[in-house]
This record gives structure tokens, sequence and C-alpha cells, in this order.
């Protein structure tokens, strides 16, 4: 972590997570601004009406994404390992848990 520099971990994660983040928001879901949030460690909030906790649950089992479920909420921690086909993948996790009644 010290050879890639702190700096650098967050700038990467950070630029890795702005643009699926903006795809989650429209699909409903309620993100903090840029400003009051970390690239390496932000929340994504849900609205019951838009999304089946459950289903989404299950889905990122079955696709191996590991996050952490907070209430309506879910934390998000990326790091370097981490690279665009994975919040690609967490993206289309989100599209198919959604409720029908809400797209």
């Amino acid at each position: 972590i010290l050879a890639w520099g702190v700096d650098n971990i967050q700038s990467y994660t950070k630029n890795l997570s702005q643009a699926p983040l903006e795809i989650l928001q429209e699909m409903g879901c309620q993100i903090e601004a840029e400003a009051q949030r970390c690239g390496h460690l932000f929340g994504i909030r849900l609205k019951e009406d838009a999304f089946d906790f459950q289903e989404l649950s299950q889905i990122f089992s079955e696709n191996n994404i590991y996050v952490s479920f907070r209430g309506n909420s879910i934390r998000v921690a990326p790091h370097v390992y981490n690279d665009v086909s994975d919040f690609t993948q967490l993206t289309k996790c989100f599209a198919k848990a959604r409720k029908k009644t809400f797209i």
C-alpha cells in the first residue's frame, strides 16, 4: 500500500467508481454527492419500492460480489484489486434486482 501511495489508491478508486455511481443514480439509488464521499468507501441507499433487497443479496452472492448491507443501504469498499469489470458486474446486479414496477 505504501508503494502505491494512499493518494494514488484514493484517486484510482474514486475514478473507477464515478461512472458506475452515475448509472446507479439513474436506476433510483441515492448516493452522497462526490464532495461528501470517499473513493475507497461509499454507501448506496436503496428505495424499497425500487429494489428487491433479498434478490439483490442473492444476485451479489451468485456473482461473488462482496458488499455490506446496512439497513436500506449498501456499503461498497473498492480497492486496487478492483477494475472496471467489477463495477460493470455490480451495476448489472442492481439492474437484475430492480422491481419491474419501477422500471
